[in-house]
């Protein structure tokens, strides 16, 4: 005699799944109508390591604004070492 999951039991294993997909705290996930929160994102990237530098002057601001937003971008410095930029 084989036993089969009720019907309830498997909706509910599947609404868990689910659960499990959707993405932690800060908005801007698939199901979610909330916009990011990218001072999270500052934060997780300060607590990562990453130093913040404000563009404070005419050069910086101009380079910030080259950059795409809310992307990283990889560039090798003049010892080669890789610099990793999140505008």
């Amino acid at each position: 005699m084989k036993s089969r999951l009720p019907p309830a039991l498997g909706a509910l294993a599947v609404l868990a799944v689910l659960a499990a997909c959707q993405t932690s705290g800060g908005g801007g996930g698939a199901f979610s109508s909330a916009p990011p929160d990218f001072g999270a994102t500052e934060n997780q990237l300060a607590a990562a390591g990453f130093l913040m530098k404000p563009a404070n002057t005419a050069q910086r601001q101009t380079m910030l604004e080259k950059l795409p937003a809310h992307q990283f971008v990889i560039r090798t410095g003049q010892n080669g070492a890789l610099h990793y930029i999140w505008a």
